[in-house]
Order: C-alpha cells, then sequence, then structure tokens
C-alpha cells in the first residue's frame, strides 16, 4: 500500500496512514503486519480508521521503525491482516487506562466505545507532557479524561497505573481496557 499521510506526534513517534479494503473493517485491539521493504516486518496496532483512511502510530525504537520513520508520504509498505479478536465492546461505565504508544489502540477503541453508548473514563499517562498522544482525541469521546507523566510536566505526578489503582478503589466499573507499559 502507499503511505497517504504521515504525522508527527513527536521527535520519536509518527502516525501513518495507508487505504485498505481489508484494514478498513478491523476493530480496535486488531493488529496489522507492517513490511518495509529490504528491512524487516513488525506487528503494529491500529490506532484510528476514519474517512477510509487505516492509521498506525509508532515509536522509532529499532532498525524497522527507524527505516519506517524515515519513509515519506508515496512510499510502498507491505500490510497484512487485519489479525487477533480485538477488544471486546461494553455499555456501561468502562475505564481506558494506557500510557505510551499503548494508547494508540485505546483511543481508537474510546472512540468506537462512545457510539456504542459507553460512559468512557480515561486514563492517559506518558514520560512527559511532549509524549502525550491522543489527548484530544480521547477528550471528545470521553467523559472524564485524566493524565498522569512521569516527571509531572502535565496532570498528576507519576505513573497512570498508580492512579488508575485509586480509581478502581473508589469507583466501580462494568469493564477495564487497559494497554502499555
Amino acid at each position: 500500500v502507499e503511505i497517504q499521510r504521515i504525522v508527527k506526534e513527536y521527535s520519536l513517534v509518527k502516525t501513518f496512514s495507508f487505504h485498505d479494503k481489508l484494514c478498513e473493517k478491523a476493530a480496535p485491539g486488531q493488529f496489522i503486519m507492517v513490511w518495509v521493504p529490504g528491512v524487516d516486518e513488525v506487528p503494529m496496532s491500529l490506532s484510528a480508521i476514519k474517512d477510509n483512511y487505516c492509521s498506525f502510530t509508532v515509536a522509532k525504537v529499532g532498525e524497522t521503525t527507524k527505516a519506517l520513520h524515515m519513509m515519506k508520504e508515496g512510499d510502498l509498505i507491505g500490510v497484512r491482516g487485519p489479525f487477533g479478536n480485538g477488544f471486546s465492546y461494553m455499555k456501561g461505565d468502562v475505564l481506558i487506562v494506557g500510557g505510551g504508544t499503548g494508547l494508540s489502540p485505546l483511543a481508537f477503541l474510546a472512540e468506537n466505545l462512545s457510539k456504542f453508548g459507553a460512559n468512557v473514563t480515561f486514563l492517559l499517562g506518558a514520560k512527559t507532557r511532549c509524549e502525550l498522544l491522543f489527548l484530544d482525541r480521547v477528550t471528545k469521546v470521553s467523559a472524564d479524561v485524566a493524565t498522569t507523566t512521569d516527571d509531572g510536566s502535565f496532570g498528576l505526578k507519576g505513573l497512570v497505573t498508580e492512579y488508575a489503582e485509586k480509581m478502581l478503589a473508589e469507583n466501580r466499573f462494568d469493564m477495564v481496557y487497559a494497554c502499555g507499559p
């Protein structure tokens, strides 16, 4: 497939968008295999499907993802999938907890859950404010959004899992979804 759009989320993370009829039918939590010609193939969670664009968000951490980050709009990548079962949807009060690029499938999930009729509380975590992904997206579809950063540069200082423990001790949720470090 041809890379249609590339969005730089921050220095080490980019979102790549493309068109693919099979991937357009994917559910949040499913993944694809992305092949960078001449390098290797890596699994990637889908971070969005909107307006016939399928997207995945990737951090530059290894040889294949570094090669992917050097690609430009119009370049070709291989895509297989989607694979996996995806998340099961639950109505009622749901808590979504994620950090880092683990937020990719969860932002996609929150958007779908809000259409499904769930009341979504979303806890987002990152190391720093500049590494906090998809805050605008989840704010549009979640009843309550809280953020944490390891260094305290935005939201609460500390790990998102620490705040999740507090939320779970004080509130009742019908389902908890999580992904990330």
